[in-house]
């Protein structure tokens, strides 16, 4: 009864019925003798194929609210059936994003976030067992590869924020690993993304910096700093560099480093990494001994030089660094395997 209201053509019923069957369906499955999610499978199939404009900020909303909750509740009791669905259904969200309209845009976000969560072992698995290879057929696939476009296509500039939003969930439900020691499925799929979102982050007319720190954060939390520095080098130390150290200077805050005029492309300090090592992260300790131990004894004779030479503020900036460092030490913390190991 409440799928056919859409065709009578008005807005308010249209949006209404969208809401209620998406209550209905965040609510218990089961009911006396009904199954509600028996009914899933017919309720996507009759709203993907009409689909509001995507100016429409009356039904739209609701539309997409719909699809996200439906695919979730049906991932909780079928994920395998939800394989087949979460493609189509994450093209026609996905589609929302080039809205003009930011509520529209905002929905569209909202409900590919909860897609997100749909990222099933089966689906992850065969998404990792295809990379590589030159045709790309599964959901995650097809996915990351929509992702890629929209960051070189014109349409999808002022949703950067929410794209950008979409990519840290995505990186979140990414934590699959085919072997106990192996890479993330995080790793393995988005880790060429992040690396671009990463160079964009040292861009200095960026305007998203914020929703950028969020999947880098993200990615460092899911991937560790291990493989997250390999792509995205710190860039702090003057060898790095093709710049005398007197030339550098601190911008409060103290984790933002410039250099005037003689940087590198490609080689700009990310020292906005460092303060994401303290959070729990699947590297080996050993990593932070093999790197960040001779690493800060490096930055520790870099301070001493500054200052028996009198330059405070770059003294100041290497103590703060190094002090960043040693506070990322309990992110490698959390119940390692390779502690005995180390000590």
């Amino acid at each position: 009864m409440l799928l056919s209201l859409p065709r009578l053509g008005n807005p308010f019923l249209s949006q209404s019925a969208y809401s209620i069957i998406s209550d209905v369906l965040s609510a218990p499955t089961k009911d006396d003798g009904f199954d509600v999610v028996s009914e899933i499978p017919p309720i996507l199939k009759a709203v993907l194929s009409s689909p509001p404009p995507r100016t429409d900020k009356v039904i739209a909303p609701a539309w997409l609210g719909l699809l996200g909750s439906a695919l979730l509740t049906y991932k909780d009791t079928d994920p395998h059936a939800t394989a087949g669905e979460l493609g189509k259904v994450w093209k026609a969200v996905w589609a929302f994003l080039e809205s003009s309209d930011a509520t529209i845009r905002k929905a569209s976000c909202q409900s590919l976030i909860l897609l997100a969560q749909c990222l099933t072992p089966e689906i992850t698995m065969h998404a990792m067992q295809e990379h590589g290879k030159s045709e790309t057929k599964s959901a995650i696939g097809r996915i990351v590869l929509q992702a890629e476009k929209a960051f070189e296509s014109l349409a999808f500039a002022r949703s950067m924020s929410e794209l950008l939003l979409v990519i840290s969930t995505l990186i979140s439900n990414l934590r699959y690993r085919e072997m106990p020691a192996g890479p993330t499925a995080a790793e393995v799929l988005l880790l060429p993304l992040v690396q671009k979102i990463g160079n964009m982050r040292t861009e200095r007319n960026f305007e998203h910096k914020e929703a950028a720190d969020r999947v880098l954060s993200q990615a460092m939390g899911t991937m560790g700093p291990a493989a997250l520095l390999d792509a995205l080098p710190l860039n702090l130390e003057p060898a790095d560099r093709s710049v005398r150290p007197h030339l550098w200077h601190a911008v409060p805050p103290l984790t933002h480093l410039r250099v005037v005029n003689t940087s590198q492309a490609g080689r700009e300090p990310r020292a906005f990494l460092l303060p994401l090592l303290a959070q729990p992260h699947p590297s080996p300790l050993l990593h932070f001994v093999s790197y960040f131990v001779p690493f800060s004894e490096r930055m520790f004779n870099l301070q001493q030089s500054a200052e028996s030479e009198n330059r405070q503020s770059e003294a100041k900036m290497w103590a703060v660094l190094i002090a960043q460092i040693w506070a990322g030490l309990p992110g490698y913390c959390w119940s390692k395997a390779d502690t005995p190991e180390v000590s």
